[in-house]
């Protein structure tokens, strides 16, 4: 049998030859087998046919969408003057490229040709045959790179057949694609067979790898209880660590057993190499013994007692008072430009969370996480004509069912009983999208003197909906704090908002100052009419129920080349204002950590005595507000804070882990790509991309954001009635 053998690379840490005795006692940090499938895999291709879902995932750009037979076979048509796909190379060296490929053809149809570029270096050139015919070319190993390596294929022409023959298809093909071959010339039997999981077992092949990105707490050892080789196949391991220096890390060898690794951030990778494969048994991280001293990595939250645990007073009346489509960063409370004196007053006796995240960018999506306490793809409320699910169960349920009496006055029509948000209410108001915060006010007023139940405690949820485009605050807010706008702008914003995205009229850097100074009027106009809302509670008998101010999303206007939302999940699109009023349950004060809108449904649960239910992501704000002041406590590192957006046929989620945020788009099957990575701690405006500087940290991301994407949710999808196509229509939704 081959041994096998781990490369290290870590800084004053070296592993050590031999194996060390398993302690029986070592807890189990991470099932490797299990974790597979959120790891970074790499299979040299032997052969893809295209047509397939194995070929459809190294596919980037100019490929038909459409998977096609002929007589031939399954293929996929090259489309327009070229066409991208990413081959991964575990080990350079010489191999050989074999092309199947035929030509659009018709009559007078010229001769095709194409040029084959590896990365930035052409391979060869070629005559491509009316008829399938195999194309072969060198692959110099100085080319080549460990990993994926971008083969680009340019076309010498593409035509469209309803321009070469008249039909309807309008495609500009170039190309048939059956199958592609990549040979190795030393190891021509071997097969393209993926990394993959079975139970406890991982089975690495021949030509493939997996790369773990971990964060590995002090006295690990990586366990491997045995090693089954196939054929001539050689496996090795090797670990890079942050602290690693610069040179060639050296190889050791290992057998099954338990070898220690290094603290920290690393990346641990098993690739094989020759014919057959590996066969690794229960590969496990086991971390250190019951009962030892070491700490674990969130001691000081694991030491923390909750404070959104089930109380045993007097259930509270609870108030969610959310205004839409408010960025944090323009509020005067937040250190942004907008006068807030409401907010600012109120904020002296509340907890302002500084960097609070919505679950998403625009106003279904985020609201549905906090009322549901689940993240956009657990709950399933994404598009636009998706409902949210009567089994998906909210708040409001909840506290119904424990004697609360629930009323909820909504202006948002994404948030309406034909998307199911009524759901748990026992008065659900609908205002028409024009009615501003005063009318809704007004409204809530006469229901808290006709209609509350003075008996039982109250859940009262408002929406207004101001601040969201078109930018129309009242002629007194407009003479107050946008007077020196310009007339035409203000008659017609949603007719500049669409003609600059679509492109018909150039940025206009006068126009956006201007409708930026409409929606900062807006804004101050919520602030002033909250003031008005807070001394309606106060009047009748709520000005001491927990209250809490936030926002379902938040606005552009250029920062990153998109106007509104819904379009991106930068800063200006996800981080809201949250500020909670809860008397000797939340202590007054700011805080740094980093929440998120998964974090108010357990938190009010537990503020009204109700049982909080498992499947909830969030965690109770007053936890995590008394562990960042908690002794000692590590402010370097927070939680994992997700945000989703999957609208218009693009998905973007966005991952935080204090002080990184990445970014991603899902850019065919479940791939994902177009990674960012930022350093909110030196970059809050997301302007220096550090994806490749740090590939540890993206890593580790990315293999976290893979788990939070696996859950998926299906949603039923609703016929808009007219009434609901022309709200949504007038705010710019369809």
């Amino acid at each position: 049998m081959t041994r096998l053998a781990i490369v290290f690379s870590v800084f004053a840490v070296s592993l050590v030859a031999c194996s060390t005795p398993r302690e029986p006692d070592r807890r189990v940090l991470l099932d490797l087998a299990a974790e597979a499938r959120y790891a970074d895999t790499l299979v040299e291709p032997r052969a893809l046919i295209f047509g397939t879902p194995e070929a459809r995932r190294v596919l980037s750009g100019g490929w038909s969408t459409r998977d096609e037979i002929d007589g031939h076979g399954r293929f996929v048509w090259a489309v327009g003057g070229s066409s991208r796909l990413e081959l991964s190379i575990l080990d350079p060296r010489p191999l050989q490229l074999r092309l199947e490929v035929r030509s659009f053809h018709f009559e007078g149809a010229p001769p095709q040709t194409v040029r084959v570029e590896l990365g930035e270096v052409e391979l060869g050139r070629a005559q491509v045959s009316p008829t399938p015919k195999v194309i072969e070319l060198d692959i110099p190993a100085q080319h080549q790179k460990s990993g994926p390596n971008a083969l680009a294929l340019h076309w010498g022409w593409n035509q469209s057949p309803k321009e070469a023959v008249g039909a309807q298809d309008r495609r500009p093909l170039a190309a048939a694609v059956y199958r592609l071959e990549l040979l190795d010339p030393d190891h021509p039997a071997r097969e393209s067979v993926d990394v993959r999981a079975d139970g406890e077992r991982l089975w690495i092949p021949g030509g493939g790898r997996i790369d773990y990105f971990l964060e590995v707490p002090a006295d690990t050892v990586l366990s491997v209880e045995d090693l089954r080789i196939r054929g001539s196949a050689q496996i090795f391991a090797e670990v890079k660590s942050a602290l690693a220096p610069d040179g060639q890390p050296g190889r050791r060898p290992l057998t099954a057993g338990d070898s220690p690794l290094p603290e920290g951030l690393l990346r641990l990778r098993l690739e094989a190499f020759g014919d057959g494969g590996a066969i690794v048994h229960r590969p496990r991280l086991l971390g250190p013994p019951q009962g030892s001293t070491e700490a674990a990595p969130d001691a000081a939250a694991a030491a923390t007692p909750p404070t959104g645990e089930t109380s045993k007073e007097t259930p509270p009346s609870i108030v969610i008072y959310s205004i839409d489509t408010l960025r944090a960063d323009v509020l005067e409370v937040y250190g942004g430009p907008v006068p807030t004196p409401t907010m600012a007053r109120f904020a002296e006796a509340a907890t302002v969370f500084e960097q609070a995240v919505a679950q998403s960018s625009w106003t279904k999506a985020s609201m549905a996480s906090v009322l549901t306490g689940l993240s956009p793809p657990a709950h399933g409320a994404l598009s636009r004509r998706h409902v949210l699910a009567p089994e998906r169960v909210t708040l409001q349920e909840l506290l119904s069912a424990a004697g609360y009496q629930t009323a909820a006055f909504n202006t948002n029509p994404n948030l309406t009983r034909t998307f199911g948000f009524d759901q748990g209410f026992d008065v659900f108001v609908d205002f028409p999208e024009t009615a501003t915060a005063e009318e809704v006010h007004a409204r809530v007023l006469t229901w808290l003197e006709e209609g509350r139940d003075p008996e039982r405690p109250l859940f009262l949820w408002v929406h207004t909906l101001d601040p969201h485009s078109p930018y129309s605050p009242p002629a007194e807010a407009r003479d107050r704090w946008a007077a020196d706008v310009d007339p035409s702008v203000a008659a017609d914003t949603m007719r500049w908002l669409d003609d600059m995205r679509a492109g018909r009229t150039p940025r206009n850097e006068a126009v956006l100052d201007d409708l930026r100074a409409l929606y900062y009027a807006e804004a101050a106009y919520s602030d002033e009419v909250f003031g008005e809302f807070l001394g309606t509670l106060d009047r009748h008998g709520l000005g001491g129920a927990p209250l809490l101010l936030l926002s379902d999303h938040g606005e552009e206007f250029y920062e990153h080349g998109n106007l509104e939302h819904g379009r991106s999940l930068f800063e200006e699109s996800v981080r809201v204002p949250m500020i909670v009023r809860a008397p000797g349950r939340l202590p007054a004060g700011r805080v740094t950590a980093r929440v998120q809108h998964l974090d108010v449904m357990p938190t009010l649960l537990g503020w009204a005595g109700v049982e909080v239910p498992a499947t909830l992501e969030g965690q109770p704000l007053g936890q995590l507000a008394r562990v960042e002041r908690a002794p000692g406590a590590d402010r370097r590192r927070g939680r994992w804070v997700f945000s989703h957006l999957h609208l218009d046929g693009a998905e973007r989620a966005a991952l935080y882990r204090t002080p990184l945020k990445l970014t991603a788009e899902r850019i065919g099957g479940d791939r994902l790509g177009r990674f960012q990575l930022f350093d909110l701690s030196t970059d809050p405006g997301e302007l220096n991309n550090l994806v490749d500087s740090m590939p540890l940290e993206r890593g580790w991301l990315v293999q976290e954001m893979r788990r939070r994407l696996e859950v998926r949710e299906d949603a039923a999808e609703v016929d808009l009635d007219p009434e609901t196509r022309r709200r949504l229509e007038a705010l710019g939704y369809l």
